[in-house]
């Protein structure tokens, strides 16, 4: 089972936990407790990504990162994760042709 997670940046840092939007804004609700305490950041909205599920070289990757790929027979590959169709994948150009690839279809790439 994979961890729901979602991160917004605010003050050029990141922060994670739950988004809860309000109109054009949104703040991450971090440290929740059943209590009813606890602490949220307001964040830039078009900044809050959800966790892939995936790590690439150690670090988790989120909705909206910049990731470089490599086929194994030597081409290059570099890409936006984004979500469509139901699945975490890489958006990315061929030309001028707009390309998203879910991640499960791509095998023998190594990312970076």
């Amino acid at each position: 089972m994979r961890d729901i997670l979602f991160r917004g940046k605010t003050d050029n840092k990141w922060v994670y936990g739950v988004p809860i939007y309000l109109r054009k804004e949104a703040y991450i609700v971090r440290d929740f407790c059943l209590g009813g305490s606890y602490t949220d950041d307001w964040v830039e909205a078009e900044t809050i990504g959800q966790y892939t599920g995936l790590t690439f070289k150690g670090v988790k990757a989120f909705e909206g990162d910049i990731v470089k790929g490599l086929f194994l027979h030597g081409s290059e590959i570099l890409g936006v994760v984004a979500f469509q169709d139901g699945a975490f994948g890489l958006a990315w150009k061929r030309g001028k042709i707009d390309e998203f690839s879910p991640f499960p279809c791509m095998c023998n790439v190594d990312y970076r």
